[in-house]
């Protein structure tokens, strides 16, 4: 009888139409934590300096030896922040870098996200080949100007900049051209449509030694000032359900974090391999940008994005997180 019943549910299943399917099928694929003796945790590297602390992590192998038992661990590679949300939101991304901007906005959105530690900050300069364009004030609210996305720290950091530079930001609203860094750099040297360029490092090296390319402006100072960076997030349901998946992964950024200070040159070797580029320029900015684990300027850049109105909600202040306490000892 069990038997007749187990298999009348099997094929109430099979046959359920459109979405109940669907979500069985994509519950099959995302990390499971549900099953006390076996899970798997799934980390994305971004393949960006903001999320080197990843590529440590992954190459030195430094979270194995704290994952429970009867633990998988399973890497992802999206750059996108908007796919890296979705990807944490369906449940196929456990932990990942995401923007501070693109966590605030998911946050106002309802995505139930907490931060658990802070991922990194890197150089953002903005280029230009066009006659006429050689430094900020040059860009005008008509010229087109490509970066990998919105919401992003690029987009943040241009903004920050434009409301000091015009006393505005709004008159840009309709100027973004959203592009993959290599294409955006090939734009703004092969047409005439984009007349600027922004991008993180490493893909700065690319556009510095492209021929009639020239940086108009270098985004450090704001950077630095308002924390533009990212932060390692998790869905609270993970957070609350896998401590230890949380707290394993802390400790091997901790060690990532002391390797990378203590080792500097074999870090900038990795790095340069990985990105194929020149290691003393990586090592260059390990040093100005060093990595680190205690979230930088949220309240500073979470007030510019409400007071120029890209969040519509007074976001939440840093000692008003859930788990303050835990991020405040980091």
């Amino acid at each position: 009888m069990k038997k007749h019943t187990i298999i009348a549910l099997i094929l109430a299943l099979i046959v359920t139409v459109g979405g109940a399917t669907a979500f069985a099928i994509v519950k099959i694929s995302n990390s499971d934590h549900s099953t006390p003796n076996h899970r798997t945790l799934t980390i994305n590297y971004a393949g960006s300096y903001s999320n080197a602390m990843m590529l440590l992590i992954k190459e030195k192998k430094f979270i194995e030896k704290y994952l429970p038992k009867n633990t998988d661990l399973k890497w992802t590679n999206i750059a996108s922040s908007t796919e890296m949300r979705d990807g944490i939101v369906s449940g196929n991304i456990d932990i990942a870098g995401l923007s501070l901007p693109s966590y605030l906005s998911a946050v106002e959105n309802g995505i139930p996200m907490d931060i658990i530690s802070y991922a990194g900050n890197t150089p953002i300069k903005m280029y230009s080949n066009k006659d006429g364009v050689n430094s900020f004030a040059d860009v005008k609210p008509s010229d087109k100007i490509a970066l990998v996305g919105l919401n992003t720290i690029l987009h943040v950091a241009f903004l920050i900049d434009a409301d000091k530079q015009f006393g505005s930001s709004d008159q840009f609203n309709s100027s973004f051209v959203v592009m993959p860094h290599a294409d955006g750099l090939a734009a703004l040297t092969t047409g005439d449509e984009v007349r600027a360029y922004i991008t993180t490092f490493p893909t700065t090296i690319k556009a510095e030694t492209t021929t009639g390319v020239r940086t108009i402006h270098d985004f450090t100072d704001t950077v630095n000032k308002y924390g533009v960076g990212s932060v390692n997030v998790v869905l609270k349901k993970f957070y609350k359900e896998n401590p230890d998946l949380t707290e394993a992964f802390l400790k091997a950024q901790k060690d990532a974090v002391k390797y990378a200070d203590e080792n500097i040159d074999e870090t900038a070797e990795l790095m340069a391999t990985s990105w194929k580029i020149d290691r003393a320029k990586v090592k260059s900015v390990l040093k100005s940008m060093p990595m680190a684990m205690d979230v930088k300027g949220y309240d500073t850049l979470a007030n510019f994005l409400y007071k120029s109105k890209f969040l519509k909600k007074q976001p939440l202040k840093f000692n008003q997180l859930e788990n303050y306490k835990e991020l405040n000892a980091l």
